[in-house]
């Protein structure tokens, strides 16, 4: 069974740091997150502000674009 595209900000956020192979420390500190944050903002326990999401779609090289967080209609 193939693996779905990640359509939320957390799951593209995993699957970029997975596809690099990084750690989530090593990922926390490229985005230049707390450690506590980044887990949370990737296990889709929280949604990032604007300024984080700018953050990392910066660090992710677009990989996980601001628009990604928006909350998704019903």
């Amino acid at each position: 069974m193939a693996k779905k595209n990640p359509t939320t900000g957390a799951a593209m956020l995993a699957k970029w740091r997975e596809s690099l192979n990084l750690s989530q420390r090593e990922a926390c500190e490229i985005l230049n997150l707390d450690p506590s944050t980044y887990c949370n903002i990737e296990g889709g326990k929280i949604a990032p502000g604007m300024k984080r999401a700018a953050r990392i779609e910066a660090g992710t090289k677009g990989r996980v674009p601001i628009a990604a967080w928006a909350p998704r209609a019903a």
